[in-house]
């Protein structure tokens, strides 16, 4: 820590290269803990190892030492921490009853403890400390002086009962900066009076398009519809339109409503319910492209042959448009597959057929088709990950889990939704070349991405590491679907997430899209819950009225920096609830074993993925040890002799594995167990 000197996770911090007898001994002090390491493991290999070892490496030195002099931004004392109170000491077992302070620790590794004062902590804890082992509490850092190894903390409450489904949503909110939920007064007041309708001024500067056959495709229990969609076939070619709900018409620049949207940046979706990022009158309503009801839109017209060719340029307008149909992405599936609605909940067509709708959704099907193929010849590249969906029951535990399936109707409207992006970001970067709020995807490291190829390469598998479109397409040259699928994984934990940017902020070549393979991107379509879109919209209307950017660079790069923290934490946070609920979901369950496939392979443990949960996970062989009689390193895998026979374990093998929910840690985690999977003798 007296290097990192007070410096935390997240901070900028300013650094000086070690050198002289500050380097040496430095070197000499990581050089004795990285022996220990490699002596501790080569220990527990010798337990578990029925062959002789080869004696270790020698260890390599190649890294660069550097100290913290200064931190030139940090939020650490505004942050609140999530932990646990302790009377111990870090690092010992015994209490001195007489210090003044106990002792705080965080449920982040990366934090340091933090004294608190007796006097501010709960006089329940001081009177029987062991009360409070499974207790989490919140606590903020208050000061850490130059001398000191530990910061002072400020005791802040008490949150609840380890692995209690809302003590750690809390938890889970708390340590990523989330502290909203409901609006207060002067954000309300900039909401309109209800009932509202739509001014009649704006009529007569939108395109009015109530009469177009225009519908949305949601999860059935979607309630912010941003997008909708239409196609249409004029003097022999086809008119393609995306048309997003205009939000930037009730949240005025400046305004109360503005700011705060901007503080939360965007909707926070939980297992059991969403934080959103506007009041719910216009996430749900007036904003929401709802049936049959007049609503402000921005639309984004395109002109193609039936070969899916663009004619000319795409068209932006404002506009007027009156949804004919709420579409589930199942209605839109069953109609791609030729099958009818009867299964599914009713629709309100408006006026307009279910033939009509059935032809639009087909024609939309086919041009998504072509448009989706152009991409991947283009460079993109598949990175989706596992997503869980959960059953709850009247007070909210989770009853049933599976994993989301992305299907055809999925795809047809992310392939829309990807083009607008994409026109709009070239439009504004065009127009806007300073000041542009643009989106990135950096490419992943190349030694990480290096390191994948050359673990793979004894597998007979190549991976071209070269390019996004290169790496597409090493993953369609494995014909087995399941080892592509367990490579594809392998692959998205090298890459990078994507950011937000200001044009002028950064060198034109760190604007390209790694993923999907395109110079420009950027976020237009979902404004109801990103704040980057409802940026992204005012200047798209500035810019097709040909009016000066009202955005600086400065200005922009900040809400860039802003929109990143949160949609940062916003995916942590997502992540955590899932685990939270499967978590609590496995651990009703009890004990279960299921298939797992194997995706990496160490000394003495594999690396596998749980298909039926979305678990990755690692399996250490020594957990096991009253099961086994040992292990041998063989053939790019492991032999692992059971009591009651023997197993190969390889890359890809598929093997059994047990599944327990450790629910009341925290934060809550999963523990995999290898079972033998048919022993052969």
């Amino acid at each position: 820590m007296t290097l990192q000197n007070r410096a935390i996770e997240g901070d900028i911090v300013l650094v000086q290269l070690l050198d002289g007898q500050e380097l040496a001994e430095e070197q000499d002090r990581v050089m004795k803990k990285r022996l220990e390491r490699q002596q501790g493991s080569r220990l527990r290999q010798e337990k578990i190892s029925l062959q002789e070892l080869d004696d270790d490496e020698e260890l390599q030195e190649h890294r660069i030492y550097g100290k913290v002099v200064g931190i030139a931004e940090s939020n650490a004392f505004e942050r609140t921490f999530v932990g646990t109170l302790h009377m111990e000491r870090p690092g010992t077992d015994t209490v001195d009853e007489r210090a003044r302070f106990v002792w705080f620790k965080p449920n982040d590794k990366r934090i340091p403890f933090m004294m608190l004062s007796k006097e501010t902590v709960e006089s329940q804890f001081l009177k029987d400390p062991s009360s409070f082992s499974n207790v989490l509490v919140t606590c903020k850092m208050k000061k850490w002086s130059e001398t000191s190894r530990f910061p002072l903390g400020q005791y802040t409450g008490k949150l609840g009962q380890m692995g209690e489904l809302p003590v750690e949503t809390e938890a889970l909110l708390v340590q990523n900066g989330i502290f909203w939920d409901d609006f207060d007064d002067s954000v309300l007041e900039c909401l309109p009076q209800t009932p509202w309708q739509i001014p009649a001024s704006e009529f007569e500067k939108r395109l009015d398009l109530r009469q177009e056959r225009i519908f949305s495709i949601d999860p059935q229990t979607a309630r912010d519809l941003d997008d909708a969609v239409s196609l249409k076939e004029v003097d022999g070619k086809l008119e393609l339109g995306v048309h997003i709900a205009d939000v930037s018409y009730f949240v005025k620049s400046g305004s109360q409503l503005d700011k705060e949207a901007l503080n939360r940046a965007t909707s926070i979706y939980l297992v059991q319910k969403v934080i959103p990022m506007l009041p719910r009158l216009l996430c749900e309503q007036l904003c929401s492209l709802n049936p049959n009801v007049d609503r402000l839109a921005f639309s984004v017209f395109w002109t193609l042959t039936k070969d899916g060719e663009f004619i000319g340029e795409p068209r932006f307008h404002r506009s007027v448009i009156r949804s004919c149909a709420k579409l589930s992405y199942d209605h839109a599936q069953a109609t791609i597959e030729g099958k009818s609605w009867d299964h599914l909940p009713p629709v309100e067509l408006g006026d307009v057929s279910k033939e009509q709708i059935d032809q639009d959704i087909i024609r939309l099907f086919e041009l998504s088709k072509v448009l989706r193929k152009r991409r991947f010849d283009n460079g993109s590249l598949t990175m989706s990950s596992i997503k869980l969906w959960f059953k709850l029951d009247d007070v909210g535990n989770p009853i049933d889990s599976g994993i989301y399936q992305l299907k055809e109707a999925n795809k047809l409207i992310e392939e829309f939704m990807l083009l607008a992006n994409m026109a709009v970001a070239h439009k504004l970067a065009k127009s806007y070349p300073d000041a542009a709020l643009l989106r990135c995807h950096p490419a992943p490291l190349e030694k990480g991405m290096r390191e994948l190829a050359e673990e793979l390469s004894p597998y007979g598998i190549e991976l071209d590491i070269s390019s996004s479109k290169k790496l597409q397409e090493s993953f369609e040259s494995i014909q087995d679907p399941l080892q592509r699928e367990l490579l594809r994984l392998l692959a998205i934990k090298k890459m990078k997430r994507a950011n937000y940017f200001c044009t002028g902020s950064v060198d034109v070549s760190q604007y390209y899209h790694y993923a999907l393979g395109v110079p420009l991107y950027t976020h237009f379509t979902s404004p109801i819950r990103r704040y980057c879109d409802l940026v992204v919209h005012r200047m798209l209307d500035l810019c097709i009225h040909n009016q000066d950017n009202q955005y600086g660079t400065g200005q922009v790069a900040e809400i860039a920096k802003q929109c990143n923290q949160m949609k940062n934490a916003s995916r942590d946070v997502q992540d955590a609830s899932q685990n939270l609920y499967l978590c609590a979901y496995l651990s009703d369950k009890g004990e279960i074993t299921c298939d797992g496939f194997v995706n990496k392979i160490g000394s003495r443990s594999f690396d596998v993925v749980l298909f039926d949960y979305g678990i990755e996970g690692t399996v250490w062989l020594e957990d096991v040890m009253d099961q086994i009689k040992g292990i041998e390193s063989q053939d790019k895998g492991l032999l692992v002799h059971w009591n009651t026979g023997i197993e190969r374990v390889q890359m890809f093998s598929q093997v059994r594995v047990k599944v327990c929910s450790l629910l009341q840690t925290s934060p809550p985690s999963i523990k995999l167990y290898a079972v033998p999977s048919e022993p052969k003798k």
